[in-house]
C-alpha cells in the first residue's frame, strides 16, 4: 500500500545533503544499514505491543505475513518461521549500524524493544531503526515514528498509530477501536470492527469495511469511506482541499449534513419505505433517514458524494 513517492521523500529526509567547500558543490551522504534479527518466544495469548522510533518504518503482523522488501534486502540468511523482531539500523557513519544493541522486554504492560546506540543516537547523522515485528497473536498496539511508514495487520485490540512524515496502513479485522494520526501521509484502513479516528494534514484517507462510527479529517486530501452494509453510522468526513465520497448500505440512519464552499454536494439514498431519495446543491444540504446519529460531510474546495445502496455488499 505504500506509495513510491513517499518512500523517496523519506529517503531524502533520512539522508540529508552535505554542503562542501567554497565551490558550492553538494553530494549525498550515503546511509549505511545493518540488520539485527532476534527470534522471540512470546507467552501464550495476545501480546500488547509498544514500539517507538524516529527514522524508520514500523511493520507489525502475524508470522504468516512476509517481511517487507525494505527490510529483507538488508538481511543475509533465512528468516525465522515464527515470532521475531527484525531491526534495520541506519546511519551515515558506516560502522555504527552494526554496533547498535537491542533488548526485547516482556512486561505486564506488553512487549517493547529498547535500542542502545554507542554514545547515544546521533540524529544529525540520520540515525534510526526500522522494525519488523511478527507475533502469533497481537493485542493492543501503540506505535510511534517521526519519519516512516506504519503497517499493522491482524491486531485484535485497540490501535494507536502515529507518524509525522509517513503513510499508515491498518488491516485489523477484530480491532475494537483505532486512532491513526499522521501529518504528511496517506491513511488506509480496512476491516475495522469498532470506532475509528483518522487524521492527516497532507494526505488522502481511505477506509473500507468499517463496522463502527468513523471520524476522518484531512486538510489537503480526499476522503473515501466504505461502510459495511449493517453499519448505521454515524460518520464524520471533513477536509479543506479535497473531495468526500461515502458509500453506505441501507442500514445508515439518522441525520446527515453536507457542506461545501466551492463545490457540489449530492446524496442518493433510501427512505424507510425503500423510496429513492435524491438531495443536492452547490452549497449546503441536509437529509434525515429515520432515527439515529448525526453524520457530517464537509469540504471547502471539493465535491461531496454520499450514496446509500440496497445492493451494497460485503465484498
Amino acid at each position: 500500500m505504500t506509495r513510491p513517492t513517499t518512500r523517496a521523500a523519506l529517503a531524502f529526509l533520512a539522508a540529508p545533503v552535505a554542503l562542501l567547500g567554497a565551490c558550492g558543490h553538494s553530494h549525498w551522504n550515503p546511509t549505511h544499514y545493518h540488520a539485527h534479527l532476534v527470534p522471540l518466544d512470546p507467552p501464550p495469548g495476545a501480546v500488547d505491543v509498544t514500539l517507538t522510533t524516529n527514522f524508520g518504518d514500523l511493520d507489525l503482523a502475524t508470522p504468516d505475513e512476509l517481511a517487507p522488501k525494505w527490510a529483507l534486502k538488508h538481511l543475509d540468511g533465512p528468516m525465522p518461521e515464527q515470532a521475531y523482531v527484525l531491526a534495520i539500523a541506519m546511519s551515515q557513519v558506516e560502522e555504527r549500524p552494526a554496533m547498535v544493541q537491542f533488548e526485547t522486554r516482556w512486561t505486564d504492560a506488553g512487549f517493547t524493544v529498547v535500542e542502545q546506540w554507542p554514545g547515544g543516537r546521533r540524529s544529525d547523522e540520520g540515525e534510526g531503526v526500522g522494525y519488523v515485528l511478527r507475533l502469533p497473536e497481537i493485542g493492543d498496539v501503540t506505535v510511534l515514528t517521526d519519519f516512516g511508514d506504519i503497517d499493522i495487520a491482524g491486531a485484535t485490540g485497540t490501535i494507536h498509530a502515529e507518524s509525522d512524515f509517513g503513510d499508515i496502513t491498518v488491516y485489523a479485522h477484530n480491532a475494537p477501536s483505532i486512532v491513526v494520526l499522521t501529518d504528511h501521509g496517506d491513511i488506509d484502513v480496512f476491516h475495522i470492527a469498532g470506532p475509528a479516528t483518522l487524521e492527516t494534514d497532507f494526505g488522502d484517507i481511505r477506509a473500507e469495511h468499517v463496522a463502527g462510527a468513523i471520524e476522518a479529517r484531512s486538510d489537503h486530501g480526499d476522503i473515501d469511506l466504505l461502510l459495511t452494509p449493517d453499519n448505521p453510522g454515524p460518520f464524520v468526513a471533513i477536509t479543506e482541499f479535497g473531495d468526500v465520497s461515502v458509500l453506505a448500505g441501507r442500514a445508515l440512519t439518522g441525520s446527515l449534513d453536507m457542506d461545501t464552499d466551492f463545490g457540489d454536494s449530492r446524496f442518493v439514498g433510501l427512505t424507510d419505505t425503500g423510496r429513492t431519495l435524491r438531495v443536492g446543491g452547490n452549497d449546503e444540504a441536509s437529509v434525515r433517514i429515520g432515527e439515529g446519529g448525526h453524520s457530517r460531510a464537509m469540504t471547502s474546495h471539493g465535491d461531496i458524494r454520499v450514496t446509500m445502496s440496497a445492493d451494497h455488499g460485503n465484498d
